[in-house]
């Protein structure tokens, strides 16, 4: 699960380098107004970027143990060591839920 943290962390390095270029040419493409020439440039340098640079490509993943399923956006691990670090209050303000 390593190797999947190390790809996931050069993945959000490349969104970042190319984030600008990205959404400069994004929005020449869908801009009306400009001819088409100017329009299909833009869109071949698009189509140039790499494919890791975009936003879709990028993945939430536990930073302890890597696994890409039902991680928490606040705190970014998982549910399972969520639940673990929860029970064991290591984590401040989470408890076991009574009712």
């Amino acid at each position: 699960m390593k190797y999947l943290q190390i790809k996931d962390k050069y993945k959000r390095l490349m969104y970042h380098k190319k984030e600008l270029s990205r959404l400069i040419l994004k929005s020449i493409v869908q801009n009306l107004n400009l001819d088409n020439q100017i329009r299909n440039v833009a869109m071949y340098k698009l189509d140039d970027l790499p494919k890791v640079s975009s936003s879709s490509k990028i993945c939430n993943r536990c930073t302890i143990t890597g696994t890409s399923k039902s991680v928490s956006r606040k705190y970014k691990i998982s549910r399972m060591k969520l639940r673990n670090y929860g029970m064991s209050a290591a984590i401040p303000g989470v408890t076991k839920s009574t009712w």
